[in-house]
């Protein structure tokens, strides 16, 4: 008897826990995918009228794309409050060294998929973003929205 209520507390526990986590996890996807219509409409801009290198418009655009899916992530996904202005820098750093892993990956595939594979690069860039994606989302759970003890 006992067994069966802690089965069933713990079925109920975990598929919660899975439910917010999916939730989450869909949240994060939606912030990501705004973010990726800004970097992809920067690059554009930067490349296309202002004449600038589709990679430094990339790292530009990623920067922009980085801090406005800081802000919203806190805000939407995770329901995050700083509980001072400081916590909230140290955040916005742990967001950028988390970040960074999926800037390497995002520029690098940005150029192999652009110079050596000859695909159009703003569709290289979605390929990128895309590939970030994952890294991203994982390395900012565990380090950046982390659960306060």
């Amino acid at each position: 008897m006992l067994r069966k209520c802690v089965w069933a507390t713990s079925l109920e526990y975990f598929g919660q826990y899975r439910e917010v986590r999916w939730q989450k996890i869909f949240k994060f996807a939606f912030v990501g995918a705004t973010g990726a219509i800004l970097n992809l409409s920067i690059i554009f801009a930067l490349t296309n009228y202002i004449l600038i290198w589709y990679m430094i418009s990339a790292i530009i655009a990623i920067e922009c794309s980085i801090l406005w899916n800081f802000y919203l992530n806190t805000k939407l996904t995770f329901n995050y409050k700083f509980l001072n202005g400081s916590e909230l820098l140290a955040a916005g750093f742990k967001y950028h060294l988390a970040s960074f892993a999926g800037l390497i990956i995002n520029i690098a595939a940005l150029f192999a998929l652009t110079e050596f594979l000859k695909i159009y690069y703003l569709f290289s860039e979605l390929l990128a973003i895309v590939l970030a994606f994952g890294i991203n989302y994982f390395i900012s759970t565990r380090y950046v929205w982390h659960e306060r003890s």
